[in-house]
């Protein structure tokens, strides 16, 4: 017998670009300097070989296609995902 779920979540997907050339222009930075780098909340952060931290933002801030969601998933009142028995 089919639950009846409690919530229904609709999953959706966003992307943002960052251009390396135009980083690299924008801050004076060659690429190679980088020793790594993360994302959050769409600002790239930088640490540089020499330790320096730099940040910079998105260059197309992320727009969501909400027309179509990825996936749709059941949820019960713990928001657990509903399996069918």
């Amino acid at each position: 017998m089919k639950r009846i779920p409690k919530y229904l979540e609709a999953m959706y997907e966003a992307s943002a670009q960052y251009s390396v050339e135009e980083i690299c222009e924008t801050l004076g930075i060659k690429w190679d300097d980088v020793e790594e780098y993360h994302i959050k909340w769409t600002t790239l952060f930088l640490r540089m070989k020499d330790g320096k931290m730099l940040e910079t933002e998105a260059m197309y801030e992320p727009q969501m296609d909400l027309k179509r969601p990825v996936c749709i998933q059941e949820l019960d009142k713990d928001y657990m995902l509903l399996e069918e028995a």
